[in-house]
């Protein structure tokens, strides 16, 4: 009798039995199939992730970008700004608000002064050549005479030349407010200037100090900005109408950080004025 051999099982399936035979050798002897063992190096492997490839992104930019665009009315401000502080660097977007100006009672003090020494001078000559025993002996010939009258006029040069260099200094502190920044200009000297910059974002606190009777009867004062992030601050004295200014400040100050524009009742003293006089910054 001829034996037949069983015919193989086809591939077993998830939840076949791996106790029965899935096959035969070529002496019929039976293989079975069972999951395989860590020690066969037959450990599920980790599937590694799909390669990315690479993408070029084109875009296209133009050769010279687009200008940007003012207004009509803030380049007429900006025009009109710049002749009136003709040395003053803006920006195309930017325009003058204020020019919070000392009070003439500096120049006039100054002035004062001068004046008053150069008084004293005149009358301590007038009443030697007058009375020259008084001198002392000093005085006897014409020839002393012509000498201390020549001192006497140097000493009133002098005098004058003090007031002239006065006035360029007093005058040459300004205290300007655009619609984008403060800026400051100190002079302490003939040959000592230089100028403070601050952004209107960056004001944290701007107020004004009027102390004394006199300072209050001619209305002036000081002005006091401080900054946000530190502790500086900038002061500017002897202001006309400081409550104004400080109030002007404060709104043109409000403006900026809020993105509003800026209110005309602010402009109105640059912007009307046809006869404004002409500020040098430098």
């Amino acid at each position: 009798m001829k034996q037949t051999k069983p015919t193989p099982r086809q591939a077993p399936e998830l939840g076949d039995d791996y106790t029965q035979p899935a096959a035969y050798d070529t002496q019929g002897r039976p293989l079975y199939l069972h999951p395989p063992t860590p020690d066969q190096g037959l450990s599920p492997q980790p599937i590694p992730p799909a390669p990315v490839s690479a993408r070029t992104v084109y875009t296209q930019h133009p050769v010279e970008p687009a200008p940007y665009q003012v207004s009509e009315e803030t380049k007429a401000r900006h025009d009109r700004s710049l002749e009136i502080f003709p040395n003053l660097d803006l920006s195309d977007n930017e325009y003058v608000i204020r020019n919070a100006a000392r009070h003439p009672i500096g120049i006039f003090m100054i002035w004062f002064g001068e004046v008053f020494g150069m008084l004293v001078l005149g009358a301590v000559w007038l009443a030697l050549m007058l009375n020259p025993d008084t001198a002392v002996g000093w005085l006897d010939s014409g020839e002393d005479k012509f000498n201390f009258t020549l001192v006497m006029l140097g000493l009133e040069g002098f005098l004058l030349l003090i007031g002239w260099v006065g006035s360029i200094i007093y005058n040459g502190n300004k205290f300007i407010v655009t619609n984008e920044r403060v800026i400051q200009f100190v002079r302490t000297g003939l040959f000592a200037r230089r100028r403070k910059t601050i952004n209107l974002n960056g004001v944290e606190d701007v107020s004004f100090r009027q102390h004394g009777i006199i300072p209050t009867l001619f209305g002036y004062g000081s002005i006091r900005l401080s900054t946000v992030g530190d502790e500086t601050t900038y002061r500017f004295s002897i202001v006309d109408k400081p409550d104004m200014q400080t109030k002007i400040i404060n709104k043109a100050v409000q403006a900026a950080k809020t993105g509003r524009p800026v209110p005309e009742s602010m402009l109105a003293d640059f912007y009307t004025n046809d006869n404004a006089v002409v500020v040098r910054t430098a």
